[in-house]
């Protein structure tokens, strides 16, 4: 009867040390970004789909360490066939969300990464086109005035 019981207990403790191997392995694994996203549209029409120079876009990301001491997220743009990451904004975060802008100086492909404690998320790949801004952004209620203020328009 002593050795089954001795089995039994056994077994248990096996059960439960599996269980708080499973638990570790499933607890989140430092400062990570989650995910990233574009929040400005792209073109319109013939350049749907498809980000101009010279314009300036959001970049969002989620993050999972947003406390006091969490790591700075570092966001940066690779253009296609260049080596080369390009920073363009680093944010402390004190929310799940931060953000910067982007504004591609070149017409190519990229993808656009954030990254905090050195874990990074990449965008897809994004089509860059040749972009301008015919009336810029005054800001206020003098935008409302003005037809087209602020927008990039993006040439086919």
């Amino acid at each position: 009867m002593s050795r089954v019981r001795g089995r039994l207990v056994g077994a248990g403790v096996g059960l439960i040390g599996a269980g708080a191997l499973a638990l570790a392995i499933a607890a989140p694994a430092g400062a990570d970004v989650t995910d990233i996203e574009i929040t400005t549209p792209s073109g319109y029409g013939s350049s749907a789909g498809v980000y101009g120079t010279g314009c300036e876009y959001e970049v969002q990301a989620t993050v999972d360490d947003y406390s006091e001491s969490a790591p700075v997220v570092t966001f940066v743009s690779k253009k296609e066939g260049d080596p080369t990451s390009i920073p363009f904004g680093s944010v402390t975060p004190d929310t799940e969300t931060v953000s910067a802008t982007w504004e591609p100086t070149s017409p190519g492909t990229y993808e656009i990464g954030a990254a905090q404690d050195g874990v990074a998320v990449w965008t897809e790949k994004i089509t860059v086109g040749e972009g301008f801004v015919p009336i810029p952004s005054i800001g206020g209620s003098a935008d409302s005035f003005l037809p087209f203020a602020g927008t990039c328009f993006i040439l086919p």
